[in-house]
């Protein structure tokens, strides 16, 4: 990828917001995530070695990302480096264990997204 020196894709568990927060119950859940610049595709399944793919978007489904999540999401999860992808079906609230974790996605986001490379 012209202008990026950093990897071509990033896969990590993530926190995952759920969609219906129910009251004293977990709000997130724990899922293996990917995003491959060369296919523009991001993607998700149950753990690492599950063939089973729960979501995958390409293209023009990708619209976007947030780096801060607002306050509110970031007291659902006691992961502490949020983040927000945006797709054409629905805006997945994320959440990284690690600084450098969450460092890898921004890096690989802002590339995508804004053409930099950070």
């Amino acid at each position: 990828m012209y202008g990026f020196k950093g990897p071509l894709n990033i896969e990590s568990y993530l926190r995952l917001k759920k969609k219906i927060i129910i009251e004293k119950q977990e709000a997130t859940s724990l899922y293996y995530f990917t995003f491959n610049i060369k296919e523009r595709s991001f993607s998700y399944r149950p753990d690492i070695d599950s063939p089973e793919i729960k979501n995958i978007h390409r293209g023009r489904d990708l619209l976007g990302f947030e780096d801060i999540l607002s306050d509110e999401d970031m007291k659902l999860c006691e992961w502490k480096f949020g983040f927000k992808i945006q797709t054409s079906f629905r805006d997945y609230v994320l959440y990284a264990e690690k600084k450098e974790i969450y460092k890898k996605w921004m890096r690989v986001l802002n590339f995508v997204f804004n053409k930099i490379d950070i």
